[in-house]
């Protein structure tokens, strides 16, 4: 009768976790700590070498303690905490999510080098303003709101953390919905306000609108968006924050479709009775078009205030009059 085949390098690491999990059960009121797990751990060796390639039990269970960074907390937070796969699922969805943005910005630059509307060449500064406003609301903005979120309110509110009890898809909706329409009202404060106008020119005297120029704005303004600071405060507050935060990356990933020079195929008719599509936007860049459709994702706003137009293709000028110099928007406006 040959050998019994000897359990895997996998079996040991479970069959030592269910081990754990079983001994920390029966000492509830008093857990012990990782230190002290890992150290009974190594008694529960596979017994052959493990081959070239391979890790022993106690060497797979320490990078699992590791790799989740749970080395500080009582292994009894660790065992009674359930599994929910939606919770990882969700966890796997906004870390893709935040590198959605990104990746609309890379198709739709190739996108529309391949098109029959490609983007015509302008001046040497007016590359440069759009790459600076990429940087600044791209880079700049979404850092300034991680540390709030996380430095500030974690630090003064931590009790305030995931009170607000609506589940991902009521946060997805609070970010894609409530917040588009308080965007919706600032965007027309922008262009209603001299003060304020003065510092949106900027994104508006853009001879050229494109994917490169989404982010185009004088320095300040991208500070005054409601973004900064509502994004931060309202994901802070859901219980779900991923779904809120996946939800402002498919907003960054929209507004840069929305800019792009991509022909109307791309934005079928069903898609343009909800979302403002290209053709809607860039009506708002027009020349005579800067007072209508001022929604970001929903075309529910200007519907419901009457500023909506249904666009007729894409406009033939773009711009404003008397836009100082491309420097001076940037960083001096008034």
């Amino acid at each position: 009768m040959g050998a019994a085949p000897r359990p895997s390098n996998r079996a040991c690491a479970c069959s030592a976790l269910w081990r754990i999990a079983r001994a920390a059960r029966a000492a509830r009121r008093d857990p012990p700590c990782v230190p002290q797990v890992l150290g009974s751990v190594q008694t529960l060796q596979c017994s052959r070498r493990p081959s070239r390639g391979h890790r022993s039990s106690d060497e797979l269970l320490s990078l699992l303690v590791l790799s989740h960074d749970i080395s500080p907390f009582p292994c009894q937070d660790i065992i009674t905490t359930p599994f929910d796969p939606t919770q990882a699922a969700t966890d796997t969805l906004v870390t893709t999510g935040w590198y959605l943005p990104l990746l609309a910005f890379v198709i739709l630059a190739v996108l529309e080098c391949g098109s029959a509307r490609r983007v015509p060449a302008g001046s040497l500064a007016d590359h440069l303003l759009n790459l600076a406003g990429l940087a600044v609301q791209g880079i700049a903005i979404p850092a300034a709101g991680y540390l709030i979120a996380t430095r500030v309110l974690a630090a003064h509110s931590p009790d305030l953390a995931g009170s607000l009890r609506i589940g991902c898809l009521g946060a997805f909706l609070l970010n894609f919905v409530l917040v588009d329409l308080v965007y919706y009202a600032q965007h027309r404060l922008f262009h209603r306000v001299g003060v304020l106008w003065a510092l949106h020119q900027c994104h508006h005297a853009s001879p050229v609108v494109s994917v490169w120029a989404t982010s185009r704005n004088s320095l300040w303004v991208s500070f005054l968006f409601v973004y900064l600071l509502l994004n931060p405060l309202l994901g802070f507050l859901c219980d779900c924050p991923q779904g809120f935060f996946f939800s402002a990356a498919l907003t960054a990933s929209l507004d840069l479709w929305r800019h792009s020079r991509l022909p109307e195929r791309f934005a079928p008719a069903w898609l343009g009775r909800a979302l403002v599509t290209p053709a809607h936007h860039h009506l708002h860049h027009s020349l005579d078009g800067q007072g209508v459709n001022f929604g970001a994702n929903l075309l529910l706003w200007d519907r419901c205030f009457g500023t909506a137009r249904e666009p007729d293709g894409y406009p033939a000028r773009y711009g404003t009059s008397n836009a100082p110099g491309p420097w001076r928007q940037f960083l001096f406006p008034w």
